[in-house]
């Protein structure tokens, strides 16, 4: 009886270890499992959040090359019309500087006709003045200096630029030619009545003194308006005496 419950305890304390062996090595086994599916979970969670960094990233990169392109394009759009606006500045002080030119030159041809002008009428003022008090007139040597100043006039009145022209659809007289005749015709019958052997009357002279001064002032009325049109600005009357010509009396 002995001998079996001894054989029955033996028989129960190896079958208990070999359970409580095996259940360890199952528990083992269960937690290596445990272990790798937490492992592996890990590695999927790494890997997902590596992928949305990487897709974080990317969309970073594109928005901040999209800014970049756009930011280039409004630099580029604003330096082509900074360089539009500098070459339109430009060009409006080049159009500037050579309408100044233009307009020097202008009036520069101008003031040499109207001195011209001023010379011729002068000197035949003085030499039908000398006509008229008897006094010794040198009729070459006027003759001389009235060419000489007649050559300047005519060249003065040839250069004057076509800016300076005055509007003949406005009633003014463009053309400068017909101002070149009437001067040519008054000098010549100046030159005519100092080289003239026969006397000449008082009134003669008066006349012909009368178509000077009309001729001057009427050549001097036409530079006038052409300086204003140059200028455009207006020019006070400038008389070649001491009265106004409506006030002139018959001796001047």
């Amino acid at each position: 009886m002995a001998l079996t419950e001894a054989i029955l305890a033996l028989v129960s304390g190896l079958g208990g270890a070999g359970i409580g062996a095996g259940g360890a090595i199952w528990v083992q086994r269960a937690k290596r499992r445990d272990d790798a599916a937490a492992a592996s979970l890990a590695t999927e969670r790494a890997e997902a959040a590596a992928v949305a960094a990487a897709a974080r990233a990317e969309r970073q990169a594109a928005q901040a090359a999209d800014l970049a392109e756009r930011q280039a394009a409004l630099l580029a759009d604003q330096a082509e019309r900074q360089a539009v606006l500098v070459a339109e500045r430009s060009e409006r002080l080049a159009a500037v500087a050579v309408k100044k030119a233009e307009d020097a030159a202008a009036l520069e041809v101008l003031a040499t006709a109207r001195s011209a002008l001023r010379a011729w009428s002068t000197n035949a003022e003085r030499v039908l003045a000398a006509l008229r008090s008897g006094s010794d007139v040198g009729a070459y040597e006027y003759s001389t200096q009235a060419i000489a100043e007649m050559k300047e006039l005519t060249a003065a009145l040839f250069r004057i630029p076509p800016r300076a022209y005055l509007d003949a659809d406005q009633g003014e007289q463009a053309d400068t030619r017909p101002f070149i005749s009437s001067i040519e015709e008054v000098a010549l019958a100046v030159t005519l009545m100092v080289s003239s052997t026969t006397p000449v009357t008082d009134t003669e002279i008066t006349l012909l003194l009368r178509r000077v001064h009309a001729t001057r002032d009427h050549v001097s009325r036409y530079f006038l308006r052409a300086v204003e049109k140059v200028t455009r600005a207006p020019v006070p009357d400038v008389y070649y005496g001491s009265m106004p010509p409506h006030r002139r009396t018959t001796g001047d």
